[in-house]
């Protein structure tokens, strides 16, 4: 299956900006896309040592869909979804297959 990109288009950016909000002002990506990760969880994920900021790890997970709405007006009609990430690992992609395979979860040096 092929990724999707979430990023916030420069138009939607534009419309959400108000005045006195600069250019570099306002999320990158929708609200709810962040995973915060405690030291529980790395442990869970064989995370021992914190990555440098900025790289990047795949991610495979099973959720849950816990709660669903819809709402409209005379001009916008609004979807919404919440979902619950149950289970969860970390694809390093600079780990070796045999490590990927065997590490239980993703190991970063």
């Amino acid at each position: 299956m092929a990724l999707v990109n979430m990023k916030i288009s420069k138009e939607d950016r534009e419309k959400e900006r108000t005045p006195e909000m600069s250019e570099a002002d306002g999320p990158e990506y929708p609200f709810g896309l962040r995973l915060h990760l405690d030291s529980n969880s790395l442990k869970k994920l064989g995370i021992e040592n914190l990555p440098e900021t900025g790289k990047e790890f795949g991610i495979e997970a099973k959720a849950k869909v816990v709660e669903v709405s819809q709402r409209a007006d005379e001009e916008y009609t609004d979807k919404r979804m919440e979902l619950q990430v149950t289970d969860m690992n970390l694809v390093d992609p600079d780990a070796s297959t045999a490590d990927r395979l065997f590490s239980g979860g993703a190991k970063s040096e």
